[in-house]
């Protein structure tokens, strides 16, 4: 068995590994716009970080008018989207460019939801939300 100095350095090696994997992580997830995509709908912090507030929105009224609106950071929902559709879903993923799109369909429930992003210095963030599901 190691001595504790050997054991420290193993943990130490783990902890830099895992840092190397989180700047390398950091530095490629803008590469692709699915990878940034997978990420940006599956971890909050990092969604709460990629998006353009207060974000443009639009979304249907009491009276199914659609309505323009701006959501501050602190009233802003996060988004938990699966990518690969559900049931209730289908996706549509465009990206032309700096620009790139998510769309949701609903199968038989109303939903109607896109999300707009914008790659701004070789990082894509969410600049407009558009709900008009019923």
């Amino acid at each position: 068995m190691g001595t504790k100095e050997e054991i420290k350095n193993v943990d130490e090696i783990s902890r830099d590994s895992h840092i190397h994997d989180e700047i390398h992580d950091k530095e490629s997830i803008d590469i692709q716009f699915n990878t940034f995509l997978t990420k940006f709908f599956q971890t909050n912090e990092f969604q709460k970080s990629r998006v353009e507030f207060p974000l443009k929105a639009t979304i249907l009224n009491e009276d199914y008018e659609k309505q323009s609106i701006k959501i501050k950071s602190e009233n802003y929902r996060i988004s938990q989207v699966e990518l690969s559709g559900t049931t209730d879903y289908k996706v549509e993923v465009l990206e032309e460019g700096s620009l790139g799109k998510v769309s949701l369909f609903g199968i038989d429930n109303g939903i109607s939801t896109s999300y707009t992003f914008i790659k701004k210095d070789g990082k894509w963030y969410l600049n407009e939300l558009s709900d008009l599901s019923t």
